[in-house]
């Protein structure tokens, strides 16, 4: 949802650069302040165990994955 109402022009907004990605190639966005960032932050995701997995939170797991969002 901030990426959709900074692209609307309503503010300015602190994300990760891999989700306005498309934004910023398309110059629906632009980035203002290129020189402050913040330190990484960890990302850990532990399922109780890989057997019996629900198939929503497979699919979740699967997806955080593949998007490489927090690489």
């Amino acid at each position: 949802m901030l990426q959709h109402m900074v692209a609307r022009g309503l503010g300015l907004g602190v994300m990760l650069p891999t989700s306005v990605r498309q934004e910023l190639s398309e110059h629906a966005v632009t980035q203002v302040m290129p020189s402050i960032s913040s330190e990484p932050l960890v990302f850990a995701l532990m399922p109780p165990s890989r057997r019996q997995l629900p198939q929503r939170t497979r699919a979740v797991i699967d997806y955080l994955l593949n998007t490489r969002l927090f690489q």
